[in-house]
């Protein structure tokens, strides 16, 4: 335990030593106009941070107390604000009065005006935009309210086509079951055909009989009276 907080501690002192390394070489940057150097310690991520805690400056309140011009103006391209107050309750623009330093004031007021006229074209470019998006936006709702219509006739002619689907569905239904019943009528009368054309052939031989024996008992008649007729009669 007593181990770890050592290490803890050991690091914290170890970012504030490199902290204060930081500040010290930002402060010489500015001081002798290093641009190159400045640039490899404040970016858009820092701009504002501040570089000496006993003051509460930042850079740009040291590069306008330095006069440092180009400093100024790379600190206000990267976005630093121009109203954070140091210890004396300072803000950028008021050290620029202070200083009496029009050039320095000038600086901060044409780069805003600068910036404003950026934020004014980006604004119309928006607005521009907006109004093109806004006809899209307008298209796009009457082709929705077009589709929503067209959506609209499609489900009455489907539910007009299920309609007549379930009416087609229950006369084939009808159809089908007069077809069964018709094919159980045909099966009936295909049975009674049959019980009736085996009937008709046993009459036939029936017939063929009587008629045989008939014709026999002709024969005998005949026979009978041929002999009757060759008696002698008396």
């Amino acid at each position: 335990m007593y181990r770890n907080s050592t290490t803890s501690t050991t690091t914290q002192q170890s970012t504030q030593q490199t902290t204060t390394n930081d500040n010290v070489n930002i402060v010489y940057a500015i001081a002798t106009s290093n641009l190159t150097l400045f640039k490899k310690y404040i970016n858009k991520t820092n701009v504002n941070k501040v570089i000496d805690n006993e003051t509460n400056n930042t850079s740009l309140h040291l590069a306008i107390q330095l006069k440092k011009n180009e400093i100024i103006r790379y600190l206000l391209e990267l976005g630093a604000s121009t109203n954070v107050k140091n210890i004396n309750n300072k803000d950028q623009l008021e050290l620029s009065i202070e200083y009496q330093n029009r050039l320095l004031f000038d600086n901060i007021i044409d780069f805003h005006k600068s910036n404003n006229l950026d934020i004014q074209k980006e604004v119309k470019a928006l607005k521009d935009k907006l109004i093109l998006t806004e006809k899209e936006a307008k298209y796009l709702q009457e082709l929705i309210n077009k589709m929503t219509v067209d959506k609209e006739k499609l489900n009455l002619e489907n539910n007009k086509l299920k309609t007549e689907i379930d009416f087609y569905v229950s006369a084939n239904n009808d159809l089908t079951r007069k077809v069964n019943s018709i094919d159980a009528d045909k099966k009936e009368i295909d049975d009674l055909f049959l019980i009736l054309s085996n009937e008709n052939i046993s009459l036939k031989r029936k017939c063929s009989e009587l008629e045989e024996q008939c014709n026999k008992s002709n024969i005998t008649i005949n026979n009978l009276l041929e002999a009757n007729r060759k008696r002698p009669k008396v």
